[in-house]
């Protein structure tokens, strides 16, 4: 994976991705939105991360309250020539109420799990994160970053070796380490997301050309059984 601005390779695809203001967007209504969530452990950093991917702040510190409940962001992406709208869902880091609410995660297609790198019981707690996900929503993809890498290395308690195993472990399609105070690997977050939700759109439009084309060859099919079947009746 490889970025370079607008740009990023990933398995040997180039794509580019670039958040576009609404204003710039003669029809906004044939933009389609799609539903991300981002949770983890209260203090990890999770509203400054979508303050960020929002915003695309990178040299300016970001201060933010602890959030209630949920804050609902939005922004749109271009990726190659598709705009995409984004609805983050900021999630509390209050356990009991994210798990007690299970609309946050109707209708999520991916899920961004944070921990971060000085905090090893936020660590920790990715397995109960990613336990309340899988009971939600099994199937939307899955991120897991570990934010506060600005952070002097004897301050870290989480390893980026641990964060690469747990990803593993739990079947995260993608982690790596991002700050959200200096806006190291935020913008390779965004791209990703743009990209994930791209090929997803694209990947369920063609199922769904794929499932059309079956179901007219079946009705065609049948339509050829009864012309035959009206055909044999008339040389009885």
């Amino acid at each position: 994976m490889e970025e370079n601005n607008n740009e990023i390779e990933i398995n040997g695809v180039k794509y580019h991705v670039e958040v576009i203001k609404e204003n710039n967007i003669k029809e906004l209504k044939d933009v389609e939105t799609h539903k991300i969530i981002i949770i983890g452990t209260t203090g990890v950093g999770k509203t400054s991360i979508s303050l960020r991917l929002i915003n695309q702040i990178t040299n300016k510190k970001i201060e933010t309250e602890p959030t209630i409940s949920v804050d609902i962001l939005s922004f749109i992406v271009k990726v190659n020539e598709k705009f995409i709208k984004i609805q983050l869902w900021d999630a509390c880091g209050n356990e009991e109420f994210t798990r007690n609410t299970p609309n946050l995660f109707k209708n999520v297609e991916l899920s961004i799990v944070v921990y971060a790198i000085d905090n090893k019981q936020s660590f920790e707690d990715v397995i109960i994160w990613n336990n309340i996900l899988l009971s939600y929503n099994p199937t939307c993809l899955k991120y897991l970053i570990g934010n506060k890498d600005d952070l002097k290395e004897n301050k870290r308690e989480v390893k980026i070796e641990n964060g690469k195993e747990i990803k593993k472990n739990l079947d995260f399609n993608l982690f790596f380490e991002t700050s959200a105070e200096s806006g190291s690997n935020i913008n390779n977050l965004l791209k990703n997301i743009g990209v994930s939700i791209y090929n997803k759109k694209n990947n369920d439009e063609e199922k769904l050309l794929k499932s059309s084309e079956s179901f007219k060859l079946k009705n065609n099919e049948g339509d050829e059984i009864k012309n035959n079947k009206k055909k044999k009746k008339k040389f009885c």
